[in-house]
């Protein structure tokens, strides 16, 4: 009996559950909206696709009309538009403004993208959120504008790649609440040739302005920690630029092919021989600023490099006491000394080099022995273009 009553009832359950057989009456009504709009469901107003999101605010799903200038609404059927979805506008040809609504507080993922007649974008008050890539490759957009709204609901930072590829970008003016500068963000924006980064940038992402290759002007923060790989490279009217001592890692190839004669400011904290052996593994010139007197041994303090000849000037520390100096390279397995220079010189002139990177260190003799000490961990890699 007892498993008879246990199927009866599971089976009540599934008539329940399946709602087939039953009338609108007997089911509740909560119970019945939660089924309607469990599954998005895509409504039209006017040139626009939109959908309820579950607070009851509006999002633009997509934009289906043809004018060249827009005006995104800031409520529809009494709802406020809160959201321009991802890629809502994506792959247009013909837009050439669209002005968003103050009520707008999420720009989503590629929502721009590809815009090729876009030409300016004013971000309003009340926008945090913009995702990634969500201008990549408008090529016609010069100007872009935000508030210190922008926050990213406290990540700090714009989605990856929001401006690459924007090659006409000239003029762009960020959010001081942003700390983060993220991956790809203005990579290859080939006509920006100045720009003023927030003071609380913490972090510059990997690839950031790869490929800038107009960019003459822009600051590093102090409070500025990290610098990400290829971050600056291919920036090729970029003369010179001052790490602030801040900066605790470097990646590689950040200033890789950059202006001629472009040289890198590092100040003397306790990381600035970790620095140099970042930039001299990449060919890049640098200078230490009041390096001498301030080292154990000697460390280069600052290089220059000549592409066209496979060469490289070398200048170094002062050791108080030195009475000569020896420039040795690992070959096969062990060092061997390849130059030497009295107490008075501290710099070298390579001759012509064959293009590879070398390993080296550059020893003192003291009271008539080298310090040959710890030799691995001093050394540094030099690549000779």
């Amino acid at each position: 009996m007892k498993s008879k009553k246990i199927i009866s009832g599971l089976l009540a359950l599934s008539f329940v559950f399946g709602g087939t057989a039953l009338p609108n009456t007997v089911v509740n009504n909560s119970v019945v909206a939660s089924a309607a709009t469990s599954a998005t469901e895509v409504l039209t107003y006017g040139d626009f696709e939109y959908t309820i999101l579950n607070d009851g605010t509006v999002e633009i799903a997509k934009y289906i009309g043809s004018d060249t200038e827009v005006e995104i609404p800031d409520e529809i059927d009494g709802a406020a538009v809160t959201s321009i979805g991802e890629r809502a506008f994506d792959g247009n040809k013909t837009i050439t403004s669209v002005t968003i609504p103050e009520g707008i507080n999420n720009i989503g993922f590629r929502a721009f993208f590809d815009c090729d007649a876009l030409l300016e974008m004013a971000i309003p008050d009340g926008v945090k959120t913009i995702g990634g890539q969500v201008f990549h490759s408008c090529e016609k957009l010069r100007k872009v504008t935000m508030t210190d709204s922008v926050e990213v609901l406290g990540v700090g930072s714009l989605g990856e790649g929001v401006f690459g590829y924007c090659t006409a970008l000239e003029s762009v003016t960020l959010s001081n609440k942003l700390t983060k500068i993220n991956k790809k963000t203005f990579q290859s924006c080939k006509s920006l040739k100045e720009i003023k980064l927030p003071s609380g940038i913490k972090t510059i992402g990997e690839d950031a302005f790869l490929s800038c290759t107009n960019l003459e002007n822009i600051n590093l923060p102090d409070g500025l920690e990290t610098i990400g790989y290829q971050a600056f490279e291919n920036c090729e009217k970029l003369a010179s630029i001052s790490l602030p001592d801040s900066v605790t890692s470097l990646g590689r190839r950040v200033f890789v092919n950059n202006g001629s004669g472009f040289t890198l400011t590092i100040p003397n904290s306790i990381y600035a021989e970790k620095h140099a052996k970042r930039v001299l593994e990449d060919g890049t010139n640098f200078k230490i600023i009041d390096a001498n007197d301030k080292t154990e041994y000697p460390i280069p303090c600052s290089a220059e490099f000549n592409s066209q000849y496979h060469q490289f000037r070398l200048n170094w520390t002062a050791i108080e006491g030195a009475e000569k100096y020896a420039i040795a390279v690992y070959l096969a397995g062990k060092w061997r000394p390849q130059v030497y220079t009295d107490a008075k010189t501290t710099s070298f002139t390579s001759p012509k080099l064959k293009s590879t990177t070398y390993k080296m260190v550059i020893c003192a003799r003291v009271n008539g022995e080298w310090d040959t000490s710890a030799l691995n961990s001093r050394s540094f890699f030099i690549n000779v273009k």
